[in-house]
This record gives C-alpha cells, sequence and structure tokens, in this order.
C-alpha cells in the first residue's frame, strides 16, 4: 500500500467517523430545540385557553374521557400540551372565520337561492335526527 493509498484511506475513515458523530450532535440539538419550541408554545397557550376551559367545565359536563386533555391544556406538562394548544386554537380561529364569512357571504348565497335547482336549506325544514 502507498502512502497516497494510507492518505485516502485516512481521510475516508476520519470523514466517515466526524459524519456519524455530526449526525448524532445535530439531531440531538433539534430535538433540544424542538423541545424547548413546544415548551413555550404551550406554557404560552395556556393562560389564554384556561378561561375558556373553565367555563367550558362550569357549564357542561365533561366525558371522562376528555378530563385528562382538557387538564394538559390548562396546566401543560410537556410537548403534548402544545400539540392540544395548536389544534384547539386552530378549531376556535377557524370558527370564529368560518361564521363571519358565513354572515358576509350570506347576501351571494340568498341570491344563488333564485336561480331554479339551488336549495337553501333553513334549519326549520330539516329533519329531525
Amino acid at each position: 500500500m502507498t502512502a497516497g493509498e494510507r492518505f485516502k484511506k485516512w481521510i475516508k475513515e476520519t470523514g466517515e467517523f466526524f459524519a456519524e458523530q455530526l449526525r448524532g450532535w445535530i439531531s440531538g440539538v433539534l430535538s433540544w430545540g424542538l423541545e424547548l419550541v413546544m415548551d413555550v408554545v404551550a406554557k404560552s397557550a395556556a393562560p389564554k385557553l384556561k378561561p375558556l376551559i373553565d367555563r367550558i367545565e362550569k357549564e357542561s359536563e365533561i366525558p371522562a374521557e376528555l378530563k385528562p386533555l382538557l387538564d394538559e391544556l390548562k396546566e401543560p406538562t410537556g410537548e403534548f400540551g402544545a400539540l392540544l394548544a395548536n389544534s384547539a386554537g386552530g378549531a376556535l380561529v377557524g370558527g370564529a372565520i368560518g361564521k363571519i364569512l358565513d354572515f358576509l357571504l350570506r347576501p351571494i348565497t340568498l341570491g344563488f337561492s333564485y336561480v331554479p335547482g339551488f336549495v337553501l336549506l333553513v334549519p326549520w325544514a330539516l329533519p329531525a335526527a
């Protein structure tokens, strides 16, 4: 084996060694950063969702299966709280935006109701479930 071949082999082995080490380090840093961000999101969303959850608990009966999820939303203990808060916040905002758009687009819907074949459902005409 010549000196050049030994040098190439040494460079290749050194590169493989550092690639494995770097891969592990990067995955560790990304995991730590993601966990940190999720904790911050959960702790930031909890105070905003707590009054709503308290009102829901006061005005209705919560199934036993949902109680742990609502408790995690009110007082997050891990990253799962952030995921729940993100979903709950999205549902609340999406529902509110949907109601606003329904109100704003109602005249267009009523205008289409005069087109033959268009059916506009009204609550009193719906069959009872």
